[in-house]
């Protein structure tokens, strides 16, 4: 009786085992109908770059899968051979090569997600992203594009030296819709090295605040919580006390946000 009950508690785990592979081994690129597919990143990055991918089926069967960034003024980021070979020197692996690879991941297994390219795990996630958002559209027969915003992406501006060697310098970060952090601050650079910033100067920020009545610190700090919550640059009010300031901040931050520009996706679909 005792090894009846072992044999049969080797079966029920067993079992169990194989009921877990199949849930979590589950061939997503099985009934899929005809037609090609399409996703994309909803906005541009910093440097301009959105990414995409094209899922070609034909018989119910996955026949290609192309995964790759766009440029907004043009051009894929697998045909930039300056950005291949500077991101093959820090990271040891083209973008060419990391979407092959992604995508021959997919094809040859069939599951999601498929396991992250050394040296490129932004685009692996944005690949892994895309694929599950476009797979079920290409089950149903749903041909309209996917828009996924960017989890999380930060965009940055300066604009040049004043007439005292300042530079001003913004980082606005989103968390999909929401600016959820601001930098703001006005440096100077020797060589390419920061050398002087106001944010970081105490004597600065009393002489400042000698000379205008506000404290350096809140009158920033201000003007990102206002940016925070208008959502926009042009909402940004002048402080009294630091309208130069003010006036930099916004014309910095509208800077910015045009980095976070709409991708062109109908013309972009055209063009692949």
């Amino acid at each position: 009786m005792k090894r009846l009950f072992v044999v049969l508690s080797v079966i029920l785990l067993a079992a169990a085992l194989i009921g877990c592979t199949s849930r979590n081994g589950e061939r997503q690129l099985e009934g899929l109908q005809d037609g090609t597919y399409y996703g994309f990143s909803e906005f541009n990055d910093n440097n301009g770059w959105a990414p995409f991918m094209k899922l070609v089926v034909e018989e119910g069967i996955a026949s290609s899968v192309r995964f790759d960034y766009a440029h907004r003024e043009g051009g894929f980021k697998s045909d930039d051979a300056e950005y291949a070979r500077l991101m093959e020197s820090r990271s040891g692996v083209t973008p060419a090569d990391a979407a092959e690879e992604l995508a021959g991941r997919l094809l040859d297994s069939g599951t999601l997600p498929v396991d992250t390219v050394t040296g490129a795990t932004a685009s692996s996630d944005w690949f892994n992203r895309l694929a599950e958002a476009i797979i079920p559209r290409a089950k149903d027969g749903d041909t309209r594009p996917v828009l996924l915003v960017p989890d999380r992406v930060t965009y940055t501006a300066e604009d040049q030296p004043d007439e005292r060697g300042w530079i001003g310098t913004i980082a606005i970060t989103y968390e999909r819709q929401t600016i959820t952090s601001v930098s703001y601050d006005e440096i100077q650079r020797t060589d390419g090295e920061v050398t002087a910033s106001k944010a970081a100067d105490p004597d600065y920020a009393r002489r400042w605040e000698e000379a205008s009545g506000v404290v350096l610190e809140q009158v920033y700090e201000r003007l990102g919580e206002q940016l925070r919550h208008e959502g926009r640059a042009s909402g940004v009010d002048i402080i009294s006390g630091a309208t130069a300031a003010s006036r930099r901040f916004r014309t910095l931050a509208m800077e910015a946000e045009k980095k976070r520009s709409p991708v062109d996706f109908v013309t972009l679909m055209q063009t692949l």
